[in-house]
């Protein structure tokens, strides 16, 4: 499988607001059969890592297909960069086997705030107080540019509650 990538496989991640992503640099959420985003606080771990929605992606890797959603780590790759997709091939190639799902994630990114004064280039104001001090100093023009999930996510407003194992 030329284009996989194990994090499916192994985990996935929470934003600071309790929704979840395959991982936190994936371009979307996990979402339902109804596609209502799946929040932590709503919905079991086991369920979200067993949802149809990680099963397709894992199907669409499988199948030698690059997810739209990972255009970060392609788009490193392509540029040269070691992208956290390779990084998390070397962690994980020892343990992992792309034919079996383990009950629970094995790894588990759990991200409470965007309490954070790195500014990674692949990362936003959403999970780093170092992007959302950027974000505020530009101009509506330049933030139309963004995703607008990047900078909307005002720390002030998050509301963490009990997550469900």
């Amino acid at each position: 499988m030329k284009y996989a990538c194990p994090l499916p496989w192994v985990g996935f991640s929470n934003d600071p607001d309790g929704s979840v992503r395959p991982c936190c640099i994936y371009k979307e959420n996990i979402k339902d059969e109804n596609d209502n985003i799946f929040y932590i606080q709503n919905t079991s771990v086991k369920n979200i890592f067993h949802s149809e929605y990680m099963k397709k992606l894992r199907k669409e890797f499988k199948t030698g297909g690059k997810p739209s959603g990972c255009s970060t780590c392609w788009t490193d790759e392509e540029n040269g960069y070691t992208s956290k997709r390779l990084n998390y091939i070397d962690i994980h190639e020892d343990i992992l086997d792309y034919n079996k799902i383990p009950e629970y994630p094995l790894d588990y990114q759990l991200i409470l705030t965007n309490a954070c004064n790195l500014k990674c280039r692949s990362c936003s104001s959403s999970h780093s107080t170092g992007w959302l001090t950027e974000v505020n100093k530009m101009t509506e023009e330049d933030k139309r540019e963004l995703n607008q999930r990047d900078y909307e996510m005002p720390l002030a407003s998050l509301e963490i509650k009990r997550a469900y194992f």
